[in-house]
Formats: structure tokens, C-alpha cells, sequence
């Protein structure tokens, strides 16, 4: 895919994809995200991913989201903690990076309870 056909998809659609999905759907043209990266469509993508995972694309984009940091001091009973807060977006993440399209997930649900139900009540 072309970096101009990725910029023609809906936002909401660009912006839960993580840097390799992109990266697999763009192809050969993935160096083709530093030509267009001041775009409004790109500019939020990549305010929405890790940094370090646009790093790992090699196209010296900026300004993404740094990693979440939690600190923990530990001394007798006292335990402090602080981390630094992600932008908020439709879906969250968990510890290990990956995505939890709790949103999508319970959209899916309800779709399939209702499916289910007017099948039982038909027969």
C-alpha cells in the first residue's frame, strides 16, 4: 500500500495500529512515512505510538509517546510510585505494550449476545 492510499483511511482506523502493522501494510513504501509525516493523518499516528517503536523503523521520526516508567522505592513500610500518563486514546495498554481494544471488544459482544438471541427467539 501507498503512503497516500494509508492516508485515506478513516482516522479512527489509522490510529489503533501499531508501528509494524504499518509497517506490513505499507511495505517497500514504509520511508515514504518521513516524506509525509507532516501530515495531520500521520502527525497523529505517530503522536499515538512509542517512540522506541518508531525508532525501530529507522526513519528518524518524532514525537511519540515515551514508554510508561514506574519507579519503586522501597524503605521499612513506605512504597512510592510515579509514572507518567499515556495520551488518552479509544484503547488501552497493558504492561507488556499490546493493545486492549476494550471498546471494540465489548461492541463485538453485545453484537454477538443480540445475534444469538433473536436466532434462539426465531426458531
Amino acid at each position: 500500500m501507498d503512503v497516500l492510499t494509508f492516508m485515506s483511511l478513516k482516522q479512527s482506523v489509522i490510529n489503533v495500529l501499531l508501528v509494524p502493522e504499518v509497517k506490513g501494510l505499507l511495505g517497500v513504501n514504509v520511508a515514504d512515512l518521513k516524506r509525509y509525516e507532516s501530515a495531520a493523518q500521520i502527525q497523529e499516528w505517530i503522536r499515538l505510538q512509542l517512540q522506541v517503536d518508531l525508532d525501530s523503523l529507522q526513519l528518524d521520526l518524532t514525537g511519540g509517546r515515551n514508554s510508561s516508567v514506574t519507579q519503586t522505592t522501597v524503605s521499612g513500610t513506605t512504597t512510592s510510585s510515579s509514572s507518567t500518563k499515556a495520551p488518552s486514546v479509544q484503547t488501552g495498554t497493558t504492561a507488556a505494550g499490546s493493545r486492549v481494544w476494550s471498546h471494540v471488544c465489548l461492541q463485538l459482544l453485545l453484537l454477538a449476545v443480540t445475534t444469538t438471541t433473536l436466532q434462539l427467539l426465531h426458531w
